[in-house]
């Protein structure tokens, strides 16, 4: 049910960030009252199982008046605990929750005729407004000081107020323009599989028009904006090295305002900067943001498991399996791993797979992990039908891998139409890309009925081009090197001839 969901929102909230007075609803002195006892449930159930608290609490069924009632009793409860919270984390977090309670006072104040409290409770909040660049807030501040000088023929201050509201409101006006530039790239580019010419059009049309506003209003909203959309353009372009760069000049402008730092503000470049090291092997960047990342994301959250993902693919690139053995573990037993997207699962399913695989096939050892992740391989193709970051063509990869080890050439050549296809529909643009170059010597192989010698001889210029393509960028695609996982598929042939002899 909707309210449910929207109940344990709340409860999150209220046991996380709520004072003695929020918390007072899920104390012991309350646990007796209904209301109480149903607030408990809450907070401590993972799911909600409103049919059997339905029928504990009241006898009843969930759909019922009496439980229905009782639950809305407690979702206004909890949304009047709003305004009890005491906030940890940033002082600029903390700074946004004061002046939106003292905007609430204000109005409510204004609404039953208090307007000397209103006026008295303004100045301190619109200073705060001013110094935590919470223009919004400035705004309708000065709004309602500039109405109460005009109502008291007070014209030195209603002309002060007005200057400064004028220039306040064309800072706004610049604040909604990038954010409207950044959103605008959002909507062009979200839910799709790969970055078009209009987003990228959009993207550098945006960073030159954000750059002139940020020239004139240098301040850390407008900066913060300008640094989101560079990054933003340089990721869509590939250009890795610029994106490093520019996550390390974000972080030097946000040391200047030093009171609206924020670890939501660094963690997102610093996960950036990850994602770009790791693209080209920028080593010590990696390990410099995994630290960043370590600090800002705790292990948990959301974005903890997408930056643990470029740990692991750091780690498999630089053939460190028992790191990326350790990594592996960590994510898939944590308690919030199954409650993650379908996409970020499925990913780390195939990262699962790729090391499984691997080690077995290292050891010469088919370990009881290998095999299972051998039949599901085989049973999962094709999958990925929400493919946004091309796990398609890294699962089929892997596949042809698990046949050749088991010898199933046939199976391989009826796969083959399936790398052909992505090659004609994928890489038609990216001919001299490594991944293009890997795929066509795989087919290469089935063409030459997996003679080695023949085939390294036919695709030696393929070899040589992924080989040297991917020392200076990884693929989306490559959760291990190219290069290495060309040697494996040699074993694995090897493996195979072997074993076919021996029968």
């Amino acid at each position: 049910m909707g309210s449910a969901q929207h109940i344990r929102e709340l409860t999150r909230i209220i046991n996380t960030f709520g004072g003695q007075r929020a918390k007072y609803l899920f104390s012991q002195k309350r646990s007796s009252s209904k209301l109480g006892r149903l607030a408990s449930h809450f907070v401590s159930s993972s799911e909600p199982n409103e049919s059997k608290w339905a029928q504990e609490l009241l006898a009843v069924q969930p759909a019922s008046p009496s439980y229905v009632r009782l639950r809305s009793s407690l979702k206004r409860r909890l949304l009047d605990s709003l305004f009890h919270l005491q906030l940890r984390g940033s002082v600029l977090r903390k700074a946004i929750y004061r002046n939106l309670k003292i905007t609430f006072m204000v109005k409510t104040l204004l609404l039953l005729g208090g307007r000397r409290v209103a006026m008295w409770l303004i100045p301190s909040a619109l200073e705060r407004a001013r110094v935590f660049e919470l223009t919004s807030d400035r705004i309708e501040f000065l709004i309602i000081l500039r109405q109460n000088a005009a109502l008291n023929g007070d014209k030195r201050n209603f002309e002060r107020y007005s200057q400064e509201l004028e220039e306040v409101l064309r800072l706004r006006n610049a604040e909604l323009r990038v954010s409207y530039l950044g959103q605008s790239i959002d909507v062009e580019s979200v839910a799709r599989a790969a970055v078009s010419e209009t987003v990228e059009k959009i993207a550098h049309d945006a960073v030159i028009e954000v750059r002139g506003l940020f020239d004139s209003y240098p301040t850390f909203n407008i900066g913060l904006g300008y640094y989101r959309i560079a990054t933003l353009l340089a990721e869509i372009r590939g250009e890795h090295e610029r994106c490093i760069r520019l996550t390390e000049q974000a972080d030097r402008f946000f040391a200047k305002y030093p009171h609206l730092r924020s670890p939501t503000f660094d963690g997102e470049f610093a996960l950036k900067r990850l994602a770009s090291a790791v693209s080209i092997r920028h080593i010590s960047s990696a390990k410099e943001a995994v630290e960043l990342c370590t600090k800002y994301y705790p292990k948990g959250l959301n974005n903890w498991f997408i930056w643990k993902g470029f740990e692991f693919q750091l780690c498999m690139q630089m053939l460190e399996f028992q790191n990326a053995d350790i990594i592996l573990n960590e994510v898939a037993t944590h308690e919030r791993f199954a409650s993650q997207p379908e996409q970020v699962t499925q990913k780390w399913l195939l990262y699962g797979y790729y090391l499984f695989v691997v080690q077995g096939i290292l050891n010469g050892v088919e370990t009881p992990e290998m095999q299972r992740a051998m039949r599901a391989i085989l049973r999962q193709v094709p999958i990925y039908a929400k493919d946004k970051a091309g796990y398609n063509i890294s699962l089929l990869v892997i596949r042809y891998l698990v046949l050749l080890w088991q010898g199933d050439f046939n199976t391989i050549t009826d796969q083959s139409e399936a790398l052909s296809q992505y090659l004609r529909r994928h890489l038609r643009t990216r001919r001299e890309s490594a991944l293009f170059c890997f795929l066509k010597a795989l087919l290469l192989l089935e063409k030459h009925a997996f003679r080695l010698s023949e085939v390294n001889s036919k695709a030696g210029k393929l070899i040589t081009q992924f080989q040297e393509k991917e020392r200076d960028e990884i693929d989306e695609t490559q959760i291990i090197p190219f290069s290495f996982l060309w040697s494996l598929i040699q074993k694995g042939i090897e493996h195979s001839m072997e074993r076919r002899h021996a029968y």
